[in-house]
């Protein structure tokens, strides 16, 4: 088992943008951008250095996974276990939300067959995209075509809105996922000197690491064969369908018996996270969605990231803390599950493979709120680091395990999402002589209830909000949203606070539930209650006042008998 020192120090090198690596012996650091290493980051390197060596040498962050190599193929290649749940999701109920687009602005000159012929390339290159799946006897399987079919369309002397017909078009057609290729693509010109590549890819062949290796590669194999060469890419080590045959050998037996043993003892009776909501649950899940986008001011992201050090915890580890806290508060709930996806190429043969690689982990945390807040920072990232060295178990592996009540009302397990994205960042790009910039993603699409994507800029805390548009209102997310900013300031000005003692109310809010919403003084006639009986009885004689069991009473009858029994008294 690793140490989870080490595990620590590697997570947060991560998350500061650092690469740790060995070489001649010696322990060294590659930044992949500009970031200040912290001291107590510093510390923790020098106080484990020789273990450290000893534990990047071995090559992986996980134990004992032995490598990834090309076997002979069966005549029915097993799907990977996440390609499978997608499978049946789509023969359950279609998978529109599981499309993934890229829309590229380019200005300049462009050889729109040359173009095509690279598109095709990269298809051929990378068998995932040409692969299409099969059922044989009720089981999928995978079915490897060529790319010699692969067509790119084109339109040209387009307007905008052509090419936003265009990009709805291409998105919202459902794949077959028995016959098509897992990638469509289509050139719209403007122009001549102003065209958009729209691009859709099936999540069953792809995820959200996959796009930057494909528009990279994009950009290498267009430019050299516009330049008339031969596309020199590095051969590729092994195929999508290699990985697949191996993940169904590797976790089998002993191994698979000891991680699934380890996430039935995370998640047995988990509890059901209830949000309140704007709309009734429907019976089965929407995948209608939209997006909402939120951005915490960089000086209170110094401040937390600051903070986040001094407690030895990434910044991952700490946002989700706040996280927690916000749900919590907002369900009355102190047994909170939260998912987040771990890319899961902790190997070198995939770190270049388009496919469907990424991993959904669950992270369950059970809290009083009179726990302090550094208390929970410090259970949280104990749950993650071990999350973390069981994060190759498939999520859909667990959910068979566990036998869960099938709700198809929602998600299993977990029912929001929570990410600190670190993909790398394309932020220039060139097509021989044209720019390329990555056009922002339309998105009306909702996987869960709601998903966060959390990633640093110059700017500071950028929250990019997927949520279920028949759960919630777009004004009550971006309410939480300002509770979740207020929560964290909360924390940055003393985490030694109960959680139950974080406020996450704005000032005027505040001021507006306490005042305005208890001002209920009233100005009342000042009647007794036997006058307005009295007006009562004369104004509706006839309506029922009293009812006892199977009698009853108008206001008529019980005034006439009250003044019988005060007569009498």
């Amino acid at each position: 088992m690793i140490h989870k020192n080490l595990l620590n120090i590697l997570y947060t090198a991560k998350s500061d943008g650092i690469n740790l690596f060995v070489k001649d012996g010696k322990l060294g650091m590659k930044k992949s951008k500009s970031v200040t290493i912290s001291p107590e980051l510093t510390l923790q390197i020098k106080e484990h250095k020789e273990a450290l060596i000893q534990f990047l040498q071995k090559g992986n962050t996980t134990s004992n996974i032995p490598a990834i190599k090309t076997v002979e193929r069966p005549e029915r290649i097993p799907l990977s276990f996440g390609q499978e749940r997608l499978w049946f999701l789509d023969q359950l109920q279609g998978s529109l939300a599981y499309h993934i687009s890229g829309v590229l602005e380019i200005t300049g000159t462009l050889d729109q067959a040359v173009l095509a012929d690279s598109l095709q390339h990269i298809v051929a290159r990378h068998e995932s995209l040409r692969t299409v799946f099969r059922d044989h006897e009720g089981i999928g399987y995978q079915q490897i075509i060529e790319s010699d079919d692969f067509e790119v369309s084109h339109i040209t002397n387009a307007s905008e809105a052509t090419v936003a017909t265009q990009i709805e078009t291409l998105t919202k057609t459902p794949f077959d996922l028995a016959s098509d290729y897992m990638l469509r693509a289509s050139i719209v010109s403007k122009s001549d000197t102003d065209h958009v590549l729209i691009l859709v890819v099936h999540h069953i062949a792809s995820d959200g690491w996959s796009l930057p290796i494909l528009i990279k590669e994009l950009e290498t194999i267009y430019t050299e064969k516009l330049a008339g060469k031969t596309v020199a890419l590095p051969q590729l080590p092994i195929q999508y369908a290699d990985y697949s045959i191996w993940q169904r050998a590797y976790l089998s037996g002993e191994i698979l018996e000891e991680k699934l043993t380890f996430w039935s003892s995370q998640l047995k009776d988990a509890a059901i996270l209830e949000l309140p909501t704007d709309f009734a649950r429907p019976p089965i899940q929407s995948t209608e969605g939209a997006k909402i986008y939120h951005t915490i001011d960089q000086t209170i992201l110094a401040k937390f990231n600051t903070l986040t050090q001094q407690n030895g915890a990434t910044l991952f580890m700490s946002l989700l803390s706040v996280y927690k806290v916000l749900l919590s508060r907002y369900s009355g709930q102190f047994d909170i599950s939260v998912g987040t996806s771990i890319a899961n190429r902790t190997q070198a043969e995939i770190s270049g493979l388009i496919g469907f690689f990424v991993n959904n982990i669950v992270l369950r945390d059970q809290f009083p709120s009179a726990d302090t807040f550094e208390e929970l920072l410090e259970q949280v990232k104990t749950t993650c680091l071990a999350a973390y060295e069981h994060q190759d178990l498939p999520f859909e592996r667990i959910v068979d395990d566990l036998a869960l009540e099938r709700d198809q009302s929602r998600s299993p397990l977990f029912q929001t999402l929570f990410v600190l994205q670190n993909n790398e960042e394309i932020e220039s790009l060139q097509l021989g002589d044209s720019t390329v910039e990555l056009r922002s993603k339309q998105h009306n699409t909702a996987q869960l209830d709601l998903i966060i994507n959390a990633s640093e800029t110059a700017d500071g805390l950028f929250l990019d909000v997927e949520y279920s548009t028949v759960l919630f209102k777009e004004a009550t997310i971006a309410r939480m949203l300002t509770h979740f900013e207020q929560l964290l300031v909360s924390v940055v000005s003393d985490a030694s606070q109960a959680i139950g003692s974080l406020q996450m109310l704005e000032s005027t809010e505040k001021q507006e539930l306490i005042h305005a919403y208890n001002d209920t003084d009233t100005d009342f006639p000042r009647f007794s209650v036997l006058e307005l009986f009295k007006a009562q009885a004369n104004e509706n004689p006839a309506t029922i006042a009293v009812t006892f069991h199977d009698k009853q009473l108008s206001y008529a009858e019980l005034d006439a008998q009250s003044s019988q029994l005060a007569n009498c008294l």
